[in-house]
């Protein structure tokens, strides 16, 4: 997607392995001062931003200019280098190339997002996945289709959760009425992407068996969208 002659991550990664091999003893300290120089241009490399900018939206696809060249890409569709437009709106495409996601904003330079977290579908077309409710780990479920946050009460009280039993009321979960009581979660985490102060519901239901994260969590998130199977999850700030 680039042309560039600057080292790659992994050549980088041999390089330093190289320098570490042929330093004697005696330089130990310029060895380690070398490869500690070779990772972080490494990691700069990696984060550089792609030649690519936005321009703005033709008939529901993304106008780009790649390298001074124009392409319009659609939502899923691959354009040169591999690069993916994975979600677009009125004033932003979100572009994954070389393992991240960018945001493409007209007239500004590609920001990687801060955090994104990428969830595999599973065979019966549900994201699940573990979550870390206020540290305790548990199992969990993404559900775009869901309009609450929904926790079982034996998983909230193992994370050790206080919530208000009078301040219970009756919703309706799958078709059936159920007790729900609400509490907010200051801090979910999937991987290293957080969502904190969220509200949920404790349910008294014993069909609900995990953590199912709705609407609100997912609000959260400035894209949401499909790749490859896969549901994609990012924070712009």
């Amino acid at each position: 997607m680039r042309s560039t002659t600057r080292a790659e991550p992994g050549r980088a990664a041999r390089l330093a392995h190289a320098l570490l091999a042929r330093a004697r003893l005696t330089d130990a300290r310029v060895a380690i001062a070398l490869v500690a120089g070779v990772l972080a241009a490494a990691g700069a490399w990696a984060a550089t931003p792609p030649d690519v900018r936005f321009t703005g939206i033709s008939d529901g696809r993304a106008a780009l200019v790649v390298e001074g060249a124009p392409v319009v890409l659609a939502p899923g569709e691959r354009g040169p280098g591999g690069m993916r437009v994975v979600a677009l709106d009125a004033r932003s495409a979100w572009l994954r190339e070389g393992g991240r996601t960018w945001v493409l904003a007209v007239g500004r330079a590609p920001v990687p997002l801060a955090g994104e977290v990428s969830l595999a579908r599973g065979r019966d077309g549900r994201y699940l996945t573990e979550v870390e409710v206020e540290g305790y780990a548990m199992a969990g479920e993404v559900d775009a289709l869901a309009p609450r946050v929904l926790l079982p009460a034996p998983l909230a009280r193992r994370a050790g959760l206080a919530f208000d039993r009078r301040a219970g009321r009756r919703i309706s979960v799958r078709g059936r009425d159920v007790l729900a009581f609400p509490v907010r979660l200051r801090r979910v985490a999937i991987g290293a992407v957080a969502v904190r102060d969220l509200p949920a519901l404790v349910v008294e239901d014993r069909r609900v068996d995990r953590l199912v994260l709705g609407g609100p969590f997912l609000a959260r998130f400035d894209t949401v969208a499909s790749e490859d199977g896969a549901l994609l999850l990012g924070i712009r700030r």
